[in-house]
């Protein structure tokens, strides 16, 4: 719980600042991506925060077009910032092997995502 409390504690002040300097979101980069500085291929998280930075600001669109997962992540992070206690019971009243395929489902549809891209960015 402390981490998504962190998480949306950067993000505030993250858009504070893109806000007061008037930067786009394409211009600003926090922590490069060490996959794709090796790489130069982006990563299946790539987009991610600058897509959390457009949904803090309300450019819902524009967060689409960087990671659609980013809504998920988004949501999970005040859900559990602001209701822990609940966020905490949903997730022990799933049994281990259900939290597995919930974890494996994402991570599968998050390759795949990842892979169109790839395919649209190459071809």
């Amino acid at each position: 719980m402390l981490l998504a409390k962190m998480f949306l504690m950067l993000l505030v002040l993250a858009g504070i600042y893109i806000r007061l300097s008037g930067q786009a979101f394409e211009t600003v980069h926090f922590l490069p991506c060490v996959f794709k500085s090796v790489t130069s291929i982006p990563c299946p998280g790539c987009g991610m925060t600058r897509a959390c930075l457009a949904i803090f600001q309300g450019e819902f669109s524009t967060a689409w077009r960087y990671h659609p997962f980013s809504f998920l992540l988004f949501g999970l992070a005040i859900l559990s910032a602001f209701l822990p206690e609940y966020t905490q019971k949903i997730w022990e009243a799933v049994s281990l092997v259900k939290q597995r395929i919930i974890a494996s489902i994402l991570i599968l549809l998050c390759l795949g995502l990842w892979l169109v891209h790839l395919k649209q960015s190459f071809w």
